[in-house]
């Protein structure tokens, strides 16, 4: 899948450079910021209670055992606090460094660069799709990062396995939203399938989902006692 404007790459008074490079590099290095910032927070929210064997007595009762339920949503919550702070306060801080050279361009197309020939995408609009793809990938990070703090009975055993998914999150994070949209973005010469690096957030966001709605049933149904 390649743009109709590849062959005129010049169409545009905006820098090239500030939104192929410069733009891409911050965002890129923001989600594994982000995520990293999640992990530190959300891995040992229920690994604390584990390790002081709390849970065999909350989830003695089947009242009890929905804590979980409210621990994750509570988790998901401030996973996401946290997330729209980092992202627009970052965000804030990138548009007004800039805006001095760049700012009287902020609302010019730059659709001339992308696979969206069929939309006329902003700077900003296109700051907006970083944003979006960078929470959809960290709030599935967030619920990983739960499940794994479910399943770890101390701290030692919760950095063995957090560190390495902490890891690969910020990883595939990096590079989902690597050139997004962009006419070379590599993931476009394998998959010719358009908005294949929010397939790929999704992945992430529904197997942490998935963990989690796993881990809530299976409390329910096991005998602690």
């Amino acid at each position: 899948m390649r743009s109709q404007h590849q062959t005129d790459p010049y169409h545009n008074l905006f820098a090239e450079y500030f939104y192929q490079n410069i733009t891409v590099d911050f965002y890129t290095n923001l989600v594994a910021i982000v995520i990293i910032a999640v992990g530190i927070m959300i891995l040992p929210f229920v690994t604390h209670d584990r390790q002081r064997n709390m849970d065999s007595m909350q989830y003695s009762a089947k009242k009890g055992r929905k804590v979980m339920r409210v621990q994750f949503v509570a988790a998901m919550f401030s996973a996401f606090v946290l997330i729209a702070g980092l992202v627009g306060g970052f965000t804030v801080v990138f548009l007004s460094s800039n805006a001095d050279v760049y700012g009287i361009f902020y609302n010019q197309s730059v659709t001339t660069w992308t696979n969206i020939p069929w939309f006329d995408l902003t700077f900003m609009q296109f700051i907006a799709v970083f944003a979006t793809a960078i929470t959809i990938t960290a709030m599935g990070a967030a619920a990983l990062f739960f499940f794994l703090s479910v399943y770890s009975r101390d701290y030692v055993g919760l950095l063995l396995k957090g560190i390495p998914v902490c890891a690969i999150a910020a990883i595939i994070g990096s590079f989902a939203v690597n050139d997004i949209f962009l006419a070379y973005n590599q993931l476009y010469d394998v998959f010719s399938v358009f908005g294949i690096e929010f397939i790929v957030c999704g992945i992430v966001l529904i197997t942490g989902l998935a963990s989690c709605i796993f881990a809530c049933k299976r409390v329910m149904r096991k005998d602690l006692l």
